[in-house]
């Protein structure tokens, strides 16, 4: 058996916020997803470490909102 004495601290969660309808919380949920939906994502390839970016590119939106994508991926082609 180990003669160490060992302290564990105690586990501290972060708070538990609630989103109800007319909540803080809610109303800056809100405003961030009003914000972030008006930005388009670019999400270039990754090969090893290197981001490539390729002139194939697909759109990626909920067909809620068709004109307006969330981000855009690369595509990658089959070598020639």
């Amino acid at each position: 058996m180990n003669p160490g004495f060992f302290k564990v601290p105690l586990p501290k969660n972060e708070p538990v916020l609630g989103y109800a309808p007319g909540t803080p919380e809610r109303a800056l949920l809100q405003a961030t997803l009003a914000e972030m939906r008006q930005q388009t994502l670019e999400i270039p390839m990754y090969i090893g470490d290197e981001a490539l970016i390729s002139d194939k590119k697909i759109r990626l939106a909920p067909p809620t909102t068709m004109p307006t994508p969330w981000a855009i991926f690369m595509k990658a082609m089959p070598p020639m």
